[in-house]
């Protein structure tokens, strides 16, 4: 035993595993221990009860003192000379404080007064951890202390990610919650986001069940159909606390995803702050919109009945949920909504807007932009919402146009249309958004003039294509779909 002990003396644990422990040559006379009490999780995995089991067998073959198997939701009575082995994430304030704030490589095995923590941030780390104490320092555990004064070991990983915050405080300060045990799904989001943040970002987080205190941090995640729109998946963020919610499993799913979407943002390297919505609407299933839209420059005023006949006659071949006419005078505008009854009008401080009865469409502004009209509307179709912005009009001068302004501070996606004629070119930015990309752009010559059709969206959460044209009265037609 003494040549061992002196064999350890010199040695040190410097966050490398193939390190053996720092171990002091105590001279005080400590009690005898009369039973290790290794204590571990209720919720523990299979394999680290098995290696709990067989740490309580080794301990008790090398010292010689009784050792027992406990889990944490166990009430055991206090027995003088008992010493405590925490053993894993146990629910006990005396580990917790040595192991709260891990990544998912680190681990600890170290003695505090009259009890003992082995742990790591999970159980791969906790597992490495066991490992090395049973074959680093029991060989000279005794019955008087489990590891020598002063020793023990403590290994940091290294990890590509410094930092990652969200708001004003480090994730290592959340926790993830779960409404209730039984809620098999968002328990299954909740393990899979700690694993996906764990892996990316070396972060552990506890995953708990029921309501969090109001002075946690938290990520709460509930399937809830009662609050929720059908097929719409929610997510809030109050500087504090992360809320993900939808009516069904597929929809938790869907925003969990996007969450950690939301996480990667600023990559996974180096000191890492993305910014979070205030609020998030995420559609999903397969809701999509056919979205219309005329350039009728060179057509209007309507001094034939054969230019209404045409109009129709594009929107009887395509059957658009909604189309854009950009600006009409009354007359014009009252001769449209007669052929085209079957649709809802917005006619009125702006451009033409059309829609059939069960698509929502709301007008939220309008502007002109140069000689370019520039309106957002809300729309909602089915279970898809989202705000459409169209701008229309000829202007020489090329012209680039941030649509922040129309669109506010929006949880909803965005896409946008721009339909000229014998305009310069109309390039569209969303206040460095960047998911709101270009997504199509056409070009024609009719008649000796020329009409230009692109359109930008939110392509991280809605895909946008090309579904219907006729050049005869300048018509493009988009779908707007869930991707």
């Amino acid at each position: 035993m003494t040549l061992a002990v002196l064999l350890f003396t010199s040695c040190a644990s410097n966050n490398v595993e193939q390190e053996y422990p720092f171990i002091s040559l105590g001279t005080e006379e400590n009690e005898v221990i009369t039973e290790y009490r290794i204590v571990i999780p209720s919720s523990a995995s299979a394999k680290l009860s098995d290696a709990a089991r067989l740490l309580c067998e080794a301990i008790e073959t090398e010292t010689g003192v009784t050792s027992e198997l406990y889990y944490d939701s166990e009430n055991v009575e206090n027995t003088e000379g008992a010493w405590t082995v925490y053993v894993g994430e146990v629910n006990s304030t005396d580990a917790s404080k040595h192991i709260r704030f891990m990544r998912s490589k680190d681990y600890t095995c170290r003695s505090y007064g009259n009890f003992t923590v082995i742990c790591g941030a999970n159980d791969s780390a906790t597992l490495t951890a066991i490992e090395r104490f049973k074959t680093e320092i029991l060989p000279v555990s005794d019955e008087k202390r489990l590891i020598p004064d002063g020793g023990g070991f403590d290994y940091e990983g290294s990890y590509p990610a410094e930092s990652l915050s969200i708001g004003e405080a480090d994730i290592s300060d959340y926790a993830i919650f779960a409404y209730r045990n039984d809620d098999a799904d968002a328990l299954s989001c909740a393990y899979e986001l700690r694993d996906n943040i764990s892996e990316a970002f070396g972060y552990w987080l506890d995953v708990h069940i029921g309501s969090p205190s109001d002075e946690q941090r938290y990520i709460y995640i509930e399937i809830n159909g009662k609050d929720c729109m059908s097929g719409r998946a929610e997510l809030e963020f109050t500087g504090k606390s992360v809320i993900l919610k939808a009516p069904d499993a597929y929809g938790i799913k869907t925003v969990t995803e996007r969450f950690f979407e939301l996480l990667c943002a600023d990559g996974k390297e180096g000191t890492l702050s993305p910014k979070l919505p205030s609020s998030l609407f995420i559609p999903y299933h397969s809701t999509e919109t056919q979205i219309g839209s005329f350039s009728l420059f060179d057509i209007l005023p309507f001094d034939a009945l054969s230019e209404i006949t045409a109009l129709c006659g594009a929107i009887g071949e395509y059957s658009p949920d909604m189309f854009m006419c950009g600006a009409l005078e009354d007359t014009d505008a009252q001769n449209l909504r007669e052929a085209v009854s079957s649709y809802s009008a917005l006619t009125d401080n702006g451009g033409a807007a059309f829609s059939k009865p069960d698509v929502i469409l709301e007008r939220r502004s309008s502007k002109n932009i140069g000689g370019l009209l520039a309106e957002s509307f809300y729309v909602k179709d089915g279970e898809l919402e989202f705000i459409f912005v169209y701008i229309c009009g000829s202007e020489t001068a090329d012209t680039q146009i941030d649509i922040s302004e129309l669109v506010g501070d929006t949880p909803y996606p965005v896409v946008a249309a721009v339909h000229t004629y014998n305009c310069g070119s109309v390039s569209l930015t969303r206040g460095g958004s960047p998911y709101f990309c270009k997504a199509i752009e056409k070009e024609n010559l009719l008649y000796g003039n020329r009409y230009s059709y692109s359109c930008y969206a939110d392509l991280d959460r809605l895909s946008v294509i090309e579904s219907g044209q006729r050049d005869s009265c300048g018509y493009r037609q988009i779908t707007v779909a869930v991707p």
